[in-house]
């Protein structure tokens, strides 16, 4: 259970944190323009991103959002998000490493949404898998005001509300009712961020405005929080670096097997064939087409399957994570170096890393060395 008063002490909360509103330059980070620009590449059609409602249907927006999110995770993108993170962290960020999140969330309030099943409710940051330390910043791309922006309660309030809610255990709609007694709207226009830490609560309303509202969100992490699920090279990067690879180097001749053990908690009690699945469809999207797929055994944390599929030569081995590993940092770092040496390529899915020579493992002992 969630140790609220731990959660909530007063050393958790850093100022430049608390509901902080700050200004940028629109002309260096035309967040509007950039969104539409990417949106017209599918949606010729669409014209204005605040009556994205009157363009498309509700049922029509997740492929929207998954178009979007893209672009977001390209090159372009990823290196303006870490020049505006840069200059937002200045001086008020104690930490000079920090890592982001590779793919920001991208939020789409359409108006009356809770008709139509869409409303996000009250909720912080610990009860969606962040620690304390880890900064959201908020950025809408089309006016954010009333009943289509974030609504936002402060610190104090929080904390009494989390302990009454987990004290009498209360139903999403009590949450909702409480939380809507207490909180404000963040006015926030184009050209400004709102800076929020994980313990406060924070939510949206039915949107009464006739307006869609379109807003993107990135957290920055430091080493000493706890990841938890939200791993790096997962769901966060490192700046001037993105989550992918030149698929050209993939030699997909070879012959490749999907490789996965339950012994380790990155799995858990997901079934096999799910993660199967995952792993196959990467192996269509890449062209490969794997010889075999194999379980690790049960119960052998030393990982004999594995380290017998590492010592052959010229073989392609896909991984669902550099996580997915029931023996110890440095062994795995053992092996996968006696797998280069053997000519192997590793492919790790949920990182977007592909191995093939020792250079591609300095990547991987940055993620290790901030996680563990």
């Amino acid at each position: 259970m969630i140790n609220i008063k731990k959660k909530y002490s007063n050393e958790n909360l850093d100022p430049s944190w608390d509901h902080q509103k700050v200004s940028y330059n629109t002309n260096k980070y035309n967040w509007h323009g950039l969104f539409l620009e990417a949106t017209k590449k599918k949606y010729k059609h669409i014209k204005d991103l605040q009556l994205l409602h009157e363009y498309l249907d509700t049922s029509e927006l997740i492929e929207f959002r998954k178009h979007l999110e893209k672009f977001t995770k390209s090159k372009q993108f990823s290196s303006l998000v870490d020049q505006f993170v840069s200059e937002i962290l200045e001086g008020r960020y104690e930490h000079k490493e920090y890592m982001i999140q590779a793919t920001p969330g991208l939020r789409i309030v359409v108006p009356n949404q809770i008709e139509k099943n869409r409303l996000l409710a009250f909720h912080t940051g610990h009860w969606t898998g962040y620690d304390n330390g880890t900064g959201t910043i908020w950025t809408p791309i089309t006016p954010a005001f009333d009943t289509n922006t974030m609504q936002v309660t402060d610190w104090d309030t929080s904390q009494k509300l989390m302990e009454q809610i987990h004290q009498n255990k209360w139903k999403l709609d009590k949450i909702q009712q409480e939380c809507e007694k207490v909180s404000w709207p963040v006015d926030v226009k184009v050209g400004e961020s709102w800076l929020f830490n994980q313990g406060h609560l924070h939510g949206n309303v039915n949107n009464n405005t006739g307006l869609t509202r379109l807003s993107f969100d990135v957290r920055v992490a430091h080493k000493e929080i706890s990841f938890g699920h939200r791993r790096p090279g997962s769901y966060y990067r490192f700046p001037k670096t993105v989550l992918s690879f030149n698929q050209k180097k993939i030699d997909t001749k070879r012959p490749w097997v999907a490789f996965v053990t339950p012994n380790d908690q990155y799995l858990g009690m997901a079934p096999y064939f799910m993660i199967r699945e995952y792993l196959l469809q990467w192996c269509k999207e890449l062209n490969i087409k794997p010889n075999e797929w194999s379980n690790e055994y049960h119960e052998c944390e030393w990982m004999p399957k594995f380290t017998d599929f590492i010592s052959k030569k010229n073989t392609g081995i896909l991984f669902a994570s550099i996580y997915n590993f029931s023996i110890s940092v440095e062994e795995r770092l053992a092996y996968f170096k006696e797998a280069i040496k053997n000519r192997n390529q590793l492919l790790f899915c949920d990182e977007n890393i592909l191995v093939k020579s020792e250079d591609d493992l300095e990547i991987i002992k940055n993620y290790y060395r901030f996680y563990y």
